[in-house]
């Protein structure tokens, strides 16, 4: 399974049904931060793309979302909050909590049904060492995420790499991975089938 997938622990079966690079993700050329992953479970009904993209509207930190839907007709969210290494974390998870919250609020659907975690660049780094992916040491925590992101629509994160790594990108490599990565997640895109989680 893949590492977000394995993250967010959703049920078996459970399907990504879309994925929301927001302006941010592009603009973000910070090597190390922190990302803040927030869940939210709706019931029946709700449609989990249209609740993503209003709750991230509020939330200007916000680097991506995904959205899917769970074997029981539920659905779900999650959203991907940034925030530099140079601050207090407590006071940054705090103001996280706090903005997925208003958000939820804000757009009417209610915060009963939320949870979330900090994910250290460390950590996002250790998922490719784990999936014996390559080296990103220079990728930017965008260029990070991204990657999952792509690794979640059934790309091995090898093959991310190989695609997208130092040794594929010469000079001025940032932009241009960056580029190649929302290329990769856009042709997912194009032809999407709904892939397990």
């Amino acid at each position: 399974m893949s590492y977000l997938g394995t993250t967010i622990e959703l049920d078996d079966g459970s399907r990504l049904t879309g994925v929301g690079l927001r302006p941010l993700a592009r603009e973000l050329s910070h090597r190390d931060g922190t990302l803040y992953l927030h869940v939210v479970m709706l019931p029946a009904g709700h449609d989990a793309t249209t609740a993503s993209g209003a709750a991230a509207t509020f939330m200007p930190a916000t680097l991506a979302t995904i959205d899917g839907n769970q074997p029981d007709a539920s659905t779900w969210f999650a959203t991907f909050q940034f925030a530099a290494d140079d601050r207090d974390s407590v006071w940054v998870a705090q103001t996280a909590d706090a903005a997925i919250l208003r958000a939820l609020n804000l757009t009417g659907l209610g915060e009963e049904n939320v949870w979330g975690q900090a994910l250290r660049a460390d950590d996002l780094r250790s998922a490719y060492e784990d999936a014996g992916a390559g080296d990103v040491s220079d990728w930017s925590v965008s260029d990070l995420l991204t990657g999952l992101l792509i690794e979640l629509t059934n790309t091995d994160l090898a093959t991310v790499v190989a695609d997208c790594g130092r040794r594929a990108l010469p000079d001025g490599e940032g932009e241009r991975r960056r580029t190649r990565l929302h290329e990769l997640l856009t042709s997912w895109a194009a032809t999407y089938e709904g892939p397990a989680v």
